[in-house]
């Protein structure tokens, strides 16, 4: 009985330690999404929970992207999308994504 006690101890620890994490994420500001397809196959794979940082001023975000970052966004009709940088041009807002 003892070893079924320490079990669910460990068990209930590690989701604490995972809904603090969890917690700490969103009161950054960072937003938790899964990837509902294949299209970031085989370096994110389907169903997989990310977490992204949300941006409330374009000049952070330029900063802190790079050729090769993951990027998660809505399109125009609502969709959420998680996406490659491929290419940056900062002085024209301009980032082309890896489709």
């Amino acid at each position: 009985m003892k070893s079924k006690s320490i079990f669910n101890n460990i068990i209930y620890i590690a989701l604490f330690v995972i809904l603090l994490i969890i917690l700490i994420l969103l009161l950054t500001g960072h937003k938790l999404y899964y990837v509902k397809t294949s299209s970031m196959d085989p370096e994110i794979p389907q169903w997989s929970l990310i977490c992204d940082k949300v941006y409330k001023d374009k000049s952070d975000f330029y900063n802190d992207i790079t050729i090769g970052s993951d990027i998660t966004f809505r399109t125009n009709n609502g969709t959420v999308v998680t996406h490659r940088i491929i290419f940056i041009d900062k002085e024209n807002d301009l980032i082309n994504l890896l489709i």
